[in-house]
């Protein structure tokens, strides 16, 4: 069952439209992207962690408080899924089974505390 809602998880952000990248600047170090139309996503790719970062459309820091979701990255020609989770930091995180490389590709779908979902994809 736990694998057919990852299949589910990911087919429905595969047939999302893609999200495109933005103007604004990546202020952590990693990747961003535009994530519908009010929220940008970016994402730093660490050896043994996940950060992602969330932000308004005119680019001001959200504190993810309440959000929680999940990445599925794909790295070294290996694909996996990391649990992300928000704590009192800045950022979403979540530790791969697996060290990733900094331009790991994939898709990163996060609900928010009022239950609407956001994603982006990092191509």
């Amino acid at each position: 069952m736990k694998a057919a809602g990852a299949l589910l998880f990911a087919a429905t952000l595969m047939i999302a439209p893609p999200a495109v990248g933005h103007d604004a600047k990546a202020v952590h170090g990693g990747r961003i992207v535009d994530a519908g139309t009010s929220h940008h996503l970016e994402l730093v790719v660490e050896r043994d962690r996940v950060l992602v970062f969330v932000s308004d459309g005119s680019g001001n820091a959200i504190v993810p408080k309440g959000f929680r979701g999940a990445a599925i990255l794909s790295s070294n020609g290996r694909a996996q899924r990391i649990q992300l989770e928000a704590t009192d930091a800045p950022h979403l995180s979540g530790a791969p089974k697996d060290a990733l490389s900094p331009d790991a590709t994939g898709l990163i779908q996060l609900v928010g505390p009022d239950g609407k979902t956001i994603h982006g994809q990092f191509k």
